[in-house]
């Protein structure tokens, strides 16, 4: 135990002491900070295949479904309001004024998705979205439905959750 928690604070002291610049203006994908990272330990990453989910032919039905009923001629912009800790939720209202702007400037369709607890949420969102109308899926979308939604939606608006690395993996 010695040996390896010395051999972690040899690691330790040499990444501290180094210095990886990152242009914080720039989107990059995350496997290239982490190879920037591991570049910093003289470690390279193993090859990085992007994430993908299995989506079965009912989850496939019932996202087709969905995307029926919210019928519309705008994009389709998915929200995704809940998150494991309170802190990491943004403010309903401002869900709702995101879609609003969406809908006026770009004709918008927004769908509220997320877990039954977050129905009350979602209802908040779509009562201060009005005029714009708000589809909400809360409750009736499982995570494979999910995907096939991030995957044809235009955009994905969510706090940092399991929605946000789910539309990561969807290229949203």
């Amino acid at each position: 135990l010695v040996a390896e928690l010395k051999a972690l604070q040899d690691v330790l002291g040499r990444f501290y002491d180094r210095r990886w610049e990152e242009d914080s203006n720039a989107a990059q994908p995350v496997a290239e900070s982490m190879r920037g990272v591991a570049s910093l330990l003289d470690k390279p990453l193993p090859s990085l295949r992007p994430p993908s989910l299995w989506v079965d032919s009912e989850e496939e039905r019932l996202a087709r479904s969905l995307l029926d009923a919210c019928e519309g001629p705008g994009p389709l912009v998915l929200i995704h309001p809940g998150s494991d800790r309170e802190t990491r939720r943004w403010f309903p209202e401002r869900f709702a004024e995101v879609a609003r702007e969406l809908s006026r400037r770009r004709g918008a369709r927004a769908v509220v998705v997320g877990s039954a607890w977050e129905l009350p949420t979602a209802l908040r969102i779509r009562e201060q979205a009005r005029p714009v109308p708000v589809w909400i899926a809360s409750g009736r979308v499982p995570i494979g439905a999910l995907a096939v939604l991030a995957r044809r939606a235009a955009l994905v608006i969510c706090n940092n959750s399991m929605a946000l690395h789910l539309a990561a993996a969807a290229e949203r």
